[in-house]
């Protein structure tokens, strides 16, 4: 029943699949973070490395912009 209709309806599919990589993509980023906290470096070390590599040196900055990205490539590429 619930296959025919995302047959029927194209945007269902979108917004059924959007749906999927948004909740995949917190669930990465959560395992990164617990792996952080797991090897005992600070939380968002691996989002820092993506921000500092794009030339933002500020440890906070630097996290969020890493988070954000990270955030967006997996929501959009899922």
């Amino acid at each position: 029943m619930l296959k025919s209709k995302i047959e029927e309806s194209p945007k269902l599919f979108i917004l059924y699949c959007s749906l999927a990589g948004f909740i995949a993509s917190w669930g990465i980023s959560g395992l990164l973070v617990s792996i952080d906290v797991i090897s005992q470096t600070p939380p968002g070390s691996f989002f820092g490395m993506i921000g500092v590599s794009l030339g933002f040196y500020d440890p906070a900055t630097a996290a969020l912009i890493g988070f954000t990205l990270h955030i967006l490539t997996v929501y959009y590429c899922w």
